[in-house]
């Protein structure tokens, strides 16, 4: 498995980078994984597991297991994309997948995230109004159990952008600028635990394209033959 989860992923404006099939990022074994590309480290809590299937994952028991990532500034952004691929074995209602958090755990005052609710996860952006927040759904049909799916959410200062293995979901046009926290990254944020697997997490400090967004999807989709 090459450096960052890929032999030639979209490395311009990437400032973090996790990958449970790269020893560089994590070993197999223990609670630390490291970024690939800076020097941000991330703590296994909980007893998060680890799944050697598909060259790797982070698995969670859907109760309190996460990865969490303390702040740093290469984290607080407000232009930016964020990668995850998940594989679910229950959507649960209130699951995070990915959440740039405020020590208080209000959505309102997060940075960036991947929430799951009942029927969609929420791509969304905090500007740390009371219910100013903004989100695109993805409904979960697109996102069926048991299998594995490359989530993606961009933001370029007007636009947000959900998508689902390589396809544009949704859309929304908003002016709030993301308020800058000083809480933890959260993979599987073990307040919110989902009920699955995490392999690879990343960052951007800029918006995709469409373009870069199908081919980080298809440089890695082999992993897990598809």
């Amino acid at each position: 498995m090459a450096g960052i989860g890929g032999p030639s992923v979209v490395r311009d404006g990437l400032v973090f980078a996790i990958d449970a099939g790269s020893k560089r990022s994590y070993i197999g074994s223990g609670t630390t994984t490291n970024n690939l590309v800076s020097n941000n480290t991330g703590t296994l809590t909980n007893g998060t597991g680890f799944n050697s299937a598909n060259g790797g994952s982070w698995t969670s028991d859907g109760v309190d297991d996460g990865i969490t990532i303390p702040d740093a500034s290469n984290l607080d952004l407000s232009t930016f994309t964020i990668e995850v691929w998940v594989n679910f074995n229950q959507h649960k209602n209130f699951g995070s997948i990915m959440t740039k958090t405020n020590v208080a755990n209000d959505a309102d005052f997060f940075n960036y995230g991947f929430f799951c609710y009942s029927s969609t996860i929420q791509f969304f952006i905090g500007d740390g109004g009371d219910g100013t927040r903004e989100f695109v759904g993805i409904s979960l049909t697109n996102v069926p159990i048991n299998s594995w799916h490359c989530i993606v959410g961009t933001y370029d200062g007007s636009i947000m952008r959900a998508y689902v293995d390589g396809d544009q979901k949704g859309t929304n046009s908003t002016s709030i600028t993301p308020i800058q926290t000083n809480g933890t990254l959260r993979i599987m944020d073990p307040s919110f635990s989902i009920d699955g697997k995490v392999s690879i997490g990343r960052v951007y400090d800029r918006a995709l394209t469409a373009t870069e967004v199908a081919h980080n999807y298809n440089v890695i989709r082999e992993r897990y033959n598809y």
